[in-house]
């Protein structure tokens, strides 16, 4: 009996520490630079436009060196008029200012600005 419950215990121990592990950090590490952008297509825009703008979006700002942390995709708060958004967490300033300059950054602004009517830009950096 006392080895079952010695056994229980430490299976318990190993799984709330496994648990621990996996929880998310409180606040993002000094120096990480957080570029989000709200945006709203033009009426008009089919969906099947919009599904293709996003999956590009996905697909092509995780090859941009420095961007972390890449969310792509419909806005949930009832609080703004923006229905869309991206968000990426850059490893340093200067990895935004790579981000602003690479051809994939301006291939994606230049090939889906015409679908987009409304937009706000918030950059916040970490001190």
């Amino acid at each position: 009996m006392k080895r079952l419950f010695i056994g229980v215990s430490a299976m318990l121990l190993l799984f709330t520490l496994v648990a621990a592990r996996q929880t998310a950090p409180a606040r993002a590490p000094k120096g990480i630079l957080r570029h989000t952008v709200a945006f709203n297509f033009k009426p008009g825009v089919p969906q099947s436009t919009i599904d293709k703008i996003l999956a590009d979006a996905r697909a092509t700002l995780p090859t941009i060196k420095g961007a972390t942390n890449i969310v792509v995709g419909p806005q949930t708060s009832d609080w703004t008029k923006y229905k869309y958004g991206i968000s990426i967490d850059f490893v340093s300033k200067e990895a935004k200012t790579y981000y602003a300059n690479s051809p994939q950054s301006k291939r994606l602004h230049e090939e889906h600005k015409q679908y987009v009517e409304d937009e706000v830009v918030i950059d916040v950096f970490s001190e």
